[in-house]
């Protein structure tokens, strides 16, 4: 199977009957995107039709993206190939055990708490010396 990474007009995106779209909320995928990127691309084929990424599409969309990057492949959007790459994108991934999703948890509470001690003590740095800018001479 043939593939290439592009960088599309996210308007030049078909997307056909989504497998997902239930008007679930997107705000934690839109907010992943806005801070990290999409760190996933959206799948296409050679026609720009949608073959996995409903959500993500969506997602850049309501945050006003207007090019994302897409993996292209060359199938047809109605054949066995493309279904295959839809069932297998959710299909095939193992969810978190709650014993992992903990640990995730946990990782980013602590990473969220490093970072304001830092920021903490960089402002406490900052306001410091400026005080004692004034008291030379």
């Amino acid at each position: 199977m043939d593939m290439e990474l592009v960088e599309m007009n996210i308007d030049n995106i078909v997307s056909k009957r989504p497998c997902r779209m239930s008007g679930e909320d997107l705000s934690a995928l839109e907010n992943s995107i806005k801070r990290l990127g999409i760190l996933f691309p959206i799948m296409v084929n050679q026609r720009n039709i949608l073959l996995s990424g409903t959500r993500r599409l969506q997602a850049c969309r309501n945050i006003g993206m207007t090019r994302i990057p897409v993996l292209r492949v060359n199938v047809d959007a109605a054949g066995t190939q493309a279904a295959e790459i839809k069932s297998d994108e959710n299909l095939c991934r193992s969810p978190y055990t709650t014993e992992e999703l903990n640990q995730e948890i946990d990782a980013k509470k602590s990473m969220r708490r490093r970072h304001t001690s830092i920021l903490a003590r960089l402002k406490g740095f900052m306001s410091g010396s400026r005080r004692g800018d004034g008291d030379k001479g």
